[in-house]
């Protein structure tokens, strides 16, 4: 199996620059006592995880499918 390493690389960056600006999002939303943002962010990452899951379990299909035709 050959390995794109740019491409690994890119991810890698994006992944904890992201990961970083996360933390610092959490971080202030709990200092300045925001849970309820916190909240309804997570519900709604929640509801759309949970509607994939489902998704992929009743088509049988997964969501790379979906998007990638």
């Amino acid at each position: 199996m050959e390995l794109d390493w740019v491409a690994l690389g890119i991810g890698f960056v994006i992944a904890a620059v992201v990961g970083i600006l996360s933390i610092k999002l959490v971080s202030w939303l709990v200092k300045k006592d925001r849970y309820k943002i916190f909240g309804v962010y997570t519900a709604v990452l929640g509801a759309v995880c949970v509607a994939a899951g489902l998704w992929e379990h009743i088509t049988g299909n997964t969501l790379h499918s979906l998007i990638m035709g």
